[in-house]
């Protein structure tokens, strides 16, 4: 109104400047509002008229200014202020803000904050103003309640923690139960921690249900902190369980826990076919007792079991009954058997005689015996084909050839080789060769010669490792003498290093250290999904499992997704009258229903009908008008964006909103991805992993703005190793409790680690 008035003042004192000079002699408040019109500045009056010393506007760089300090724009103004209607004001004046509002009205943003810059405030938070599972945090420039992680206390009440998503839980996972609970409905206003039911021959550890073994071997059922019963063959002897033991002659049946005879002639055994120790007279093949046997010239003493010499004149002997005198069985040559004595050979016996009939050619043949000389009495060749190579038969007898009758030389010429070839009547016989070399090289020869001399030699290695390759001896791969020639933890075992870590039935040597074999297990965590550890091997949740005795409406056990969860469905002829077993393996009713199990995944019980779970539920927020109905649950939906719900520069991305152009928002992102200055960036981005021992960002690929920092090959240390993301100790210390290991140690999945590891 006041602005309104002076502007036509001021127009009619510039057109009668001249008329009224007075009039010109300008007020106070004319000089205000000509400087705030014409952005004068400096102007001075005293309250008299005329010039001089009191500013009544000016700049805020003008050091002198007293008065208003005129503006343009925010930027002209000091920090503090901003401007309004050509003058600077303060902000948050009266705790309110430049559009009004009053923060202290707002219980979240109770307190008027001036941004970074000093021209712009905003109602922010404070760090008690937030509530339950929200913090006061810088977001976009300004301080606002954000949602807090998972996990935080942030203000939620006693034994409660923040779920991450705006609530205050009693669990978000089974890592915030204690050990023998599991997490249920985790991060939702129904999460609660439930006591573990563990099966039998089972006890509740690490939030799941672990085998009675660790906690003392062999055991069978237990509570959380005694073993109970044994397995079949062992005794329950203060709280341990000790294996049974048998008579000499027995051996104890590991399945039933009972003692059996051993086998024949077994003194003792460990199995029905593994004797360990043979009565006398019987020794050990293969596990199995056989009559002894001795080498000959020896025979077997059935009363102390020994190998005695037989007599001299006998190749073979035996005793006919325990006690008794030897007797032949068998004799040397020259001698034969009569009846049980061994006599010596006479020429008869031989074959020979002791002279020849007139004509024929008598040969000496020996002598038998019993000291007869014996003779041939045939001629010895008849024509020379009787005769060997290298003779001829003249009268009845073979003799030499001479050297030319058999084609050789009894002499060579000086140029060739002499090789001697045979005997002749006439002296030595000579084949006469002139000498050609056999090989110049090696290559000449076959791959187990060596060229020498010309000549190609066959090559001979000495020692049980050494081989033929290539024209020369060489040591043979992997194979070994002796131990010294071996790893550590190896011994050399038939020509093989062999590894010796002393490991378990259920475990496997490598590299000095016992890992688990396949399929076996420690703890049910060791085994696969839908898996449970009985015994350390790892077998179908559903091993050992009675449905039919919890509830005979659902008999029929089916394994979960996760180790050791099962849970049990109803057959085609479980369920009682008027109910029917449905495909989820639930007993539904026939007609209508009364809850909302009787109905299939997808829909909800309303007026003893089954309908869509969607029906008259209203989706109130016009971003996410769409209402979907979960197909594998009953009474559960959600709601979903469409096309064109999200408004202008956002777009549906399957669910949620998205900006189109660069991101505000973490959720405007990939997963995988974060935003970072209106980008969308890999969530690792300016993300510095501080432990050496996990230096190592990972983005998670599920979610947004979420990282892990992970071990590498290298960074856990001496004595650690990376395993899946956590530095382990090397799996060297075994145990079974805390109890196993020293002070600074606690046992984790079988083995001894450093209390402040991962």
């Amino acid at each position: 109104m006041k602005k309104a008035f002076l502007l036509p003042l001021v127009l009619f004192g510039f057109c009668c400047a001249e008329a009224n000079a007075a009039f010109l002699n300008d007020s106070e408040s004319f000089v205000i509002a000509r400087s705030v019109k014409l952005g004068d500045t400096g102007i001075s009056v005293s309250p008299g008229g005329g010039t001089g010393t009191k500013k009544l506007s000016c700049t805020a760089d003008d050091p002198d200014c007293k008065g208003p300090i005129i503006c343009k724009k925010d930027t002209q103004c000091p920090a503090g202020q901003y401007c309004k209607l050509g003058f600077c004001k303060p902000l948050c004046d009266e705790g309110k803000t430049t559009k009004g509002v009053k923060c202290a009205d707002i219980p979240r943003t109770p307190n008027c904050t001036i941004k970074d810059g000093g021209h712009k405030d905003y109602c922010a938070c404070t760090e008690t103003s937030c509530g339950e599972a929200f913090k006061c945090a810088t977001k976009d420039g300004e301080l606002q309640c954000v949602v807090c992680p998972a996990g935080e206390q942030c203000g939620c009440p006693d034994k409660k923690i923040a779920s991450g998503t705006g609530l205050c839980v009693t669990c978000n996972v089974d890592a915030d139960c204690a050990d023998n609970e599991k997490c249920v409905n985790g991060g939702k206003n129904s999460a609660y921690c439930e006591k573990l039911s563990c099966p039998d021959g089972t006890r509740p550890i690490n939030h799941g249900c672990g085998g009675c073994s660790d906690l003392t071997p062999n055991c069978e059922t237990c509570t959380e902190t005694q073993c109970l019963t044994c397995e079949p063959a062992y005794d329950l002897i203060d709280g341990k369980c000790v294996l049974k033991t048998c008579e000499d002659g027995q051996y104890l049946n590991m399945d039933d826990g009972k003692c059996y005879p051993c086998g024949t002639n077994c003194v003792k055994c460990s199995a029905a076919n593994k004797c360990d120790e043979c009565e006398t007279g019987y020794e050990l093949q293969n596990g199995v007792c056989v009559a002894k046997t001795c080498d000959a010239g020896y025979y077997l003493d059935f009363t102390t079991g020994e190998c005695l010499a037989c007599p001299t004149e006998c190749a073979t002997c035996a005793a006919p009954n325990p006690g008794d005198e030897p007797v032949c069985l068998t004799c040397p040559t020259g001698w034969h058997l009569s009846g049980t004595t061994c006599v010596e050979d006479s020429c008869a016996d031989m074959g020979l005689a002791t002279s020849c009939d007139e004509g024929k050619k008598k040969t000496p043949a020996g002598t038998a015996t019993n000291g007869e000389q014996c003779y041939t009495c045939d001629n010895e060749c008849s024509s020379n084909s009787d005769c060997d190579n290298g003779k001829k038969c003249e009268n009845g007898s073979c003799v030499l050839k001479s050297c030319a009758e058999m084609g050789y030389k009894t002499s060579c010429r000086a140029d060739q080789t002499k090789t001697e070839e045979a005997y002749g009547s006439d002296g030595v016989c000579y084949s006469c060769v002139t000498p050609k070399p056999q090989c110049t090289s090696n290559s000449d020869c076959a791959t187990d010669e060596k060229c020498t001399d010309g000549k190609c030699d066959k090559i001979s290695c000495s020692g049980t490792c050494k081989e033929i390759k290539n024209h020369a001896c060489v040591d043979i791969a992997g194979c070994c003498t002796g131990d010294s020639q071996c790893g550590k933890n190896e011994k050399c075992i038939d020509n093989k290093c062999e590894e010796q870590c002393g490991c378990k039935d259920f475990e496997y040597c490598k590299g000095g250290k016992c890992y688990l074999q396949a399929g076996k297990c420690y703890t049910t965590q060791d085994c696969e999904n839908y898996n449970k550890c009985v015994n350390n091997s790892c077998v179908d949740n559903c091993y050992g499992v009675n449905c039919a005795a919890k509830d005979p409406q659902y008999p029929t056990c089916s394994s979960s997704y996760q180790p050791g969860s099962y849970y049990c469905k109803c057959t085609s002829s479980s369920c009682k009258a008027g109910y029917k077993c449905s495909g989820g393996g639930t007993c539904q009713q026939i007609d209508g229903c009364s809850k909302d199990k009787d109905c299939n995944n997808g829909q909800k019980c309303l007026n003893k009908k089954c309908v869509d779970s969607c029906t008259n539920v209203e989706c109130k927020d016009p971003k996410f008008p769409k209402c979907i109905s979960y197909t594998w649950t009953t009474n559960r939906t959600a709601c979903y964006c469409t096309e064109t719900s999200c408004g202008a520069g956002y777009k549906c991305d399957k669910i949620y909103c998205k900006k189109i152009d660069g991101c505000d928002r973490h959720e405007d992102c990939d997963d995988g991805q974060k935003c970072l200055n209106k980008k969308c960036v890999d969530s690792c981005t300016n993300v510095k992993c501080k432990d050496p021992k996990f230096p190592k960002c990972i983005s998670s690929t599920w979610t947004t703005n979420r990282t892990a920092c992970y071990c590498t090959e290298t960074s856990c240390g001496e004595g650690y190793e990376c395993i899946s993301g956590d530095c382990r100790v090397r799996q060297t210390e075994k145990c079974k409790t805390d109890d196993d290991c020293s002070a600074e140690k606690k046992c984790s999945y079988g083995y001894c680690i450093f209390r402040n590891a991962k």
